[in-house]
């Protein structure tokens, strides 16, 4: 019997993270020169029209040992990264996204993308700061409207406007790059309706 009749699980399906796994071992590979141009070609055809782990398997055929115990498991079945990891496929642009919302949605937006993100997750994280600070600014624009029928110059709410706009689209372009940035203001006002965790 071969190899690939001894792992268990062939027709389990594989999905895009196992795939990419294989491919940038099956890279690795090469750059190794381990294997030649045409035979990386092959393997990578084999990889990305693999829809089993027998058919991703076959793209490894005498060139690794998938059984082999002794090193762990086979590089495209390593386990995938945390849930709360930046790295997973969409995190950054859900993250990035919840940021603009309010722009056309108010609170309801980001409170949706925090309702349907994992907890833990870098979304649900950055949802919340979003909602948070969405939240803040728009009782601060009230305190502020209401204020300003007698006190407030409009000068002052038109500055609070261009900064409410301005550390939105900030916490967009670092959450759509992955960065953890707080919200200055934030940070000084401990009234946070939704967990930032």
């Amino acid at each position: 019997m071969g190899a690939m009749n001894e792992y268990a699980g062939q027709n389990q399906r594989v999905g895009h993270l196992e795939r990419e796994r294989a491919e940038q071992y099956l890279s690795e590979a090469y750059a190794q020169g381990r294997i030649d141009e045409d035979e990386f070609e092959r393997r990578i055809d084999r990889t990305l029209n693999a829809r089993t782990r027998g058919d991703l398997n076959a793209a490894f055929a005498d060139l690794v040992p998938v059984t082999a115990q002794y090193f762990g498991p086979h590089p495209a079945y390593r386990p995938t990264p945390p849930r709360d990891s930046v790295e997973l496929p969409g995190a950054k642009g859900a993250a990035g996204i919840a940021h603009l919302l309010p722009f056309v949605s108010w609170i309801i937006g980001p409170a949706f993308v925090y309702a349907v993100s994992s907890p833990g997750s870098y979304a649900r994280r950055e949802a919340a700061k979003s909602f948070n600070w969405t939240l803040f600014s728009s009782a601060l624009f009230f305190a502020l409207g209401m204020l300003g029928i007698w006190f407030v110059p409009d000068v002052l709410l038109a500055l609070a406007w261009f900064a409410w706009v301005a550390l939105t689209v900030i916490g967009a372009v670092k959450a759509f790059a992955g960065e953890n940035w707080t919200n200055p203001l934030l940070r000084v006002i401990p009234w946070k309706p939704l967990t930032e965790k």
